[in-house]
């Protein structure tokens, strides 16, 4: 009894020293990420590279990013997908919940964040699961949620540099 103990809780110690090391990771690549879309002043830079990054830290099928248009539908402006799945980018989609393209998209299995730009949503940070159906843990939604932040605030901070540079070049003629 004494040794199943010690055995089950050797076994609970090694789940939990994992569950830490994957969240030191996600922090790096947080951290990561954040310092490249900063620097990045192009916004499909940061848009393409943010997918990218996300996918292969993760492993994840497809990462995309949905851009709301003014009529209630809207677009994949970026996307990085593994080889062989179908590539969504430019899709138009009307179907908010994208209940009738998921199908079409192989998606089993999604992560949505909100991304917010000059205090209204811009669009999605999408994580779709396609190979097989996927439970998506705490720590793997914590830092979606915060990278779709980040992706905001560096929108923001894109668009006041380039009104300031804008400003400051007029002011020169």
């Amino acid at each position: 009894m004494l040794e199943r103990n010690i055995n089950l809780f050797i076994e609970l110690l090694s789940v939990l020293v994992l569950e830490k090391e994957a969240e030191a990771d996600y922090s790096q690549l947080l951290i990561k990420i954040t310092r490249w879309v900063r620097e990045s002043f192009n916004k499909e830079d940061v848009l393409k590279t943010t997918s990218e990054e996300i996918r292969k830290a993760l492993s994840i099928d497809r990462v995309t990013i949905f851009c709301f248009n003014s009529n209630s539908n809207g677009t994949f402006i970026a996307e990085s997908v593994a080889p062989g799945l179908p590539k969504i980018l430019g899709v138009t989609v009307s179907d908010p919940g994208f209940e009738q393209g998921l199908e079409s998209f192989a998606v089993k299995a999604n992560l949505v964040a909100p991304i917010i730009k000059d205090e209204q949503l811009f669009g999605l940070l999408i994580a779709h699961q396609c190979s097989e159906p996927r439970d998506w843990q705490q720590p793997e939604i914590d830092l979606f949620t915060q990278i779709a932040m980040q992706v905001g605030f560096t929108l923001d901070h894109a668009r006041l540099l380039q009104a300031y540079q804008v400003a400051e070049a007029n002011s020169g003629e």
